[in-house]
């Protein structure tokens, strides 16, 4: 019992907020176990990652060697794009395209700039 009081308290000391985290807990981390939320936590407050913003997830993947699912972390575009933001230095690539067969997406193409030395 005081285990389980001690990594809510963990949980509460996370930088989110009571509704934050039952938020997160509810769309991500049903039949997951407090220590995949609180190590997702500890990634989220360490990048600065925002996952009610959709710029970090917690990922499960089927681990064939451990015979079970393994939880990762796994960046969204909106945090990659965050992340270049804080350098000072992205530079936006012009809008993705997309191409479809018979109504069906089958190739995207995105578009990025490298901001070089010399500008």
């Amino acid at each position: 019992m005081q285990l389980v009081q001690k990594k809510q308290e963990q949980i509460s000391n996370a930088a989110f907020t009571p509704s934050h985290i039952d938020l997160i807990k509810d769309m991500y981390f049903k039949g997951s176990s407090n220590e995949e939320f609180l190590m997702f936590v500890h990634v989220c407050k360490k990048t600065g990652l925002d996952p009610a913003m959709r710029q970090i997830f917690p990922v499960k993947r089927w681990d064939s060697k451990a015979k079970k699912e393994i939880m990762t972390v796994q960046t969204g575009i909106d945090g990659y794009r965050l992340i270049a933001e804080r350098t000072g230095r992205y530079a936006p690539g012009r809008e993705p395209t997309y191409q479809y067969d018979n109504g069906k997406p089958f190739a995207a193409t995105a578009y990025v700039k490298k901001q070089t030395a010399d500008g």
